[in-house]
């Protein structure tokens, strides 16, 4: 039977500090057995660094994420929604952008 999702809000700039909390979150689930994800994603933007950064650590992962876009979507998030299978944009049509 498989487990239910673990959902992992990130309310945050894309930077070092809030990737590394990123990483660290899944990699601690993932050691658990965990290998289903639901990444809600609300940021204001950040470094497109730590954007790609972001993109390689998740498509590089064994497991099944879903992302949800919950807000404006700038480029370093955008990584985000590329890297997984499954990415669901917000529910305003005028919501979603690219820059």
């Amino acid at each position: 039977m498989p487990s239910q999702p673990i959902v992992i809000k990130f309310f945050a700039p894309v930077i070092d500090v809030t990737i590394n909390a990123l990483m660290n979150a899944v990699d601690q689930k993932m050691k658990q057995g965990q290998h289903t994800f639901v990444l809600l994603i609300s940021s204001p933007g950040g470094s497109v660094f730590h954007g790609l950064s972001a993109y390689n650590y998740l498509k590089g992962l064994p497991a099944d994420i879903t992302t949800h876009n919950l807000a404006v979507l700038t480029l370093s998030e955008s990584f985000f929604i590329v890297a997984v299978e499954s990415a669901y944009p917000s529910s305003s049509p005028i919501s979603l952008t690219w820059s």
